[in-house]
């Protein structure tokens, strides 16, 4: 099971990942939970400018936990912001990589 914290840094706001894995097992909640805060944050337009998701401490991210990034990136973009992964590791970047979505992303250390 996956949970995040989120905190500010200036203009960003971070969303740590904690691990060890988004996966099948984890996704679900994981998305509702993420996409109801980025609505509320809109809504009172307390969202920053640049949304940060921090991978430091997963270990894997599988098909759905890319498909919740893909989704959070779409939903952050729509709203004229700026989408941003951080501290992806060698495992995910290259399954980033093979699935051709290392270039879709920004991704930051």
């Amino acid at each position: 099971m996956s949970d995040f914290e989120i905190h500010k840094e200036r203009d960003q706001l971070v969303i740590s990942l904690e691990g060890p894995r988004v996966d099948i097992s984890s996704v679900s909640e994981l998305r509702k939970e993420l996409l109801a805060y980025i609505e509320a944050a809109e809504l009172d337009e307390t969202l920053p400018g640049i949304l940060v998701v921090d991978l430091g401490e997963l270990v894997a991210l599988d098909s759905t936990g890319v498909a919740l990034m893909v989704n959070l990136q779409k939903k952050v973009v729509e709203s004229g912001r700026r989408f941003q992964l951080r501290n992806v590791n060698e495992t995910i970047h290259k399954m980033l990589q093979l699935s051709n979505l290392a270039e879709f992303f920004r991704i930051t250390s």
